[in-house]
C-alpha cells in the first residue's frame, strides 16, 4: 500500500533547489569529463605535424620523381629521333640514284675517318661536318661542334626560339671507309646540364670514343642504336 506525501510549498522548494544543485553538479561532471588538457593538444598537434610533413615530402619526392621521368622519356625521343634523320638521309641517297653511304662529295657520309660526330642539314637532308676530321663534337663547350638537336638552330634543341637543356651526340661508325655496307649509328641524348658531357659517356679529349655503359638513366644519359645496310629500292 502506497502512501501519498503532500508536500507544503516550502518544501516543494528546498528540493527543487537541492534537484537543480544536483543536476548541476552532474552537467560540470560531465562537461569536464569532455575536456582536453594542454598536454593532450600539444601530442596531437604533434602528431598532425609530422603526419603532415610526411605527406608533403612524399608528395614532393613524387613529383620529382615524375619530372625525371618525363625528361627520360623526352631524351628517349630525341634519341630516336637522331637516329630516324639517319634513316632518312641513307634513304634519300638511295632514291637520288646516290650510294646508301657517299664516301666523297657534298652527300658524304660521315664515319669514314674514326668515329665522326656531325650535325644535320635541313636543305640536303645531309649531314654538316666541320674540320679536317669532321669531328662535330671537339670542344664540350662549343655549342656549333654540338650535334643540333633543331634543324633549325646551330645550338642545343629549342623550342619556341628558347633553348632547353636537352644535348645530342649521334655517331655514325662505317664498317668500310671505302666501299661501306653498313653503318653503325648511335644516337645519345643527355639532359641537365647539356653544355656539360655526362661522366664517363666520351673518356677521351675529345668525344672519339664512346662509352655507351656509362651513358644510363642515373647519369641524366639514355642512347639508342641501330645498324643500317645498304640496299636497293
Amino acid at each position: 500500500m502506497f502512501t501519498l506525501k503532500l508536500l507544503n510549498p516550502e518544501e516543494k522548494q528546498e528540493r527543487s533547489f537541492w534537484l537543480f544543485l544536483k543536476k548541476e553538479k552532474k552537467h560540470r561532471r560531465c562537461f569536464r569529463m569532455r575536456a582536453f588538457s594542454i598536454v593532450e593538444v600539444m601530442i596531437s598537434s604533434a602528431v598532425i605535424a609530422v603526419g603532415l610533413t610526411a605527406i608533403l615530402q612524399l608528395l614532393a619526392s613524387s613529383l620529382a620523381s615524375s619530372f625525371r621521368e618525363t625528361d627520360a622519356i623526352v631524351a628517349i625521343g630525341l634519341a630516336q629521333e637522331g637516329l630516324e634523320y639517319a634513316y632518312n638521309v641513307r634513304d634519300n641517297n638511295i632514291v637520288n640514284g646516290r650510294p646508301s653511304f657517299p664516301t666523297s662529295g657534298a652527300f658524304k657520309f660521315p664515319g669514314t675517318t674514326g668515329r665522326d660526330f656531325c650535325g644535320p642539314s635541313f636543305t640536303n637532308p645531309g649531314f654538316v661536318l666541320s674540320g679536317a676530321s669532321r669531328n662535330c663534337f671537339a670542344n664540350a663547350t662549343n655549342s656549333e661542334h654540338r650535334y643540333s638537336l633543331n634543324l633549325f638552330m646551330g645550338t642545343f634543341y629549342g623550342f619556341e626560339n628558347a633553348i632547353t637543356h636537352f644535348a645530342r651526340v649521334v655517331s655514325i661508325n662505317l664498317d668500310n671507309v671505302t666501299n661501306p655496307g653498313n653503318a653503325e649509328i648511335t644516337s645519345i641524348v643527355w639532359w641537365g646540364q647539356s653544355n656539360v658531357r655526362p661522366a664517363g659517356v666520351f673518356p677521351g679529349p675529345s668525344a672519339d670514343s664512346i662509352d655507351v655503359s656509362r651513358c644510363t638513366r642515373a647519369n641524366q644519359c639514355v642512347y639508342v642504336r641501330a645498324v643500317l645496310a645498304d640496299w636497293k629500292p
